[in-house]
């Protein structure tokens, strides 16, 4: 197994589980790394929305002539492939301040940062959504510590989303290359 097949959160990555087979191959081979894909959000105009934030393995900054070339691959591929049937858009970006964290690295590097995150079952006080600051991970989930009840541990298997609330701090270290 490599190290992305240990790490990855798949439900994370691709919710619908039906594009990142087709994606993700395609960014890796590029350089990049696949972080989301969500598909949805019909626009009456143009058509339902396919987006997919990736970022560079090298960890550099993505540029938007990054973006024009992956999106141009990606959208040959999909033509080919012919996932979705109906008119849609395809926007290729980054993940942002706010970025989604869809592997168990991404946790660990943003370790200290804050997160909101969902759970596919609530917990034993009936709570499905949470807002804390990323204090550890194991090989069963993630701890957080809340204003409200402290320090909590979320089940990896159990998460359905999770993504970094955007601050003065992050956006500094996400400057200085410091995570």
């Amino acid at each position: 197994m490599t190290e992305t097949q240990t790490t990855e959160l798949k439900d994370l990555i691709d919710p619908d589980g039906r594009f990142a087979p087709i994606i993700k191959p395609i960014v890796e081979d590029m350089g990049y790394r696949l972080i989301r894909v969500a598909f949805g959000g019909a626009d009456p105009k143009r058509g339902a929305i396919l987006v997919i934030s990736i970022e560079p393995k090298d960890g550099s900054k993505l540029k938007v002539d990054d973006c024009k070339i992956v999106s141009n691959t990606i959208s040959a591929s999909m033509d080919v492939e012919d996932p979705i049937t109906d008119s849609y858009v395809l926007e290729v970006g980054s993940a942002g301040l706010d970025r989604h964290l869809t592997d168990k690295r991404d946790f660990s590097r943003f370790k200290g940062f804050e997160a909101k995150l969902e759970c596919k079952r609530p917990d034993e006080n009936g709570q499905r959504k949470f807002r804390g600051f990323i204090e550890n991970t194991d090989d069963n989930g993630i701890t957080i510590k809340t204003q409200e009840r402290g320090s909590l541990q979320l089940q990896w298997q159990n998460l359905s989303m999770a993504r970094l609330v955007a601050s003065d701090d992050l956006l500094k270290a996400l400057q200085n290359n410091s995570v």
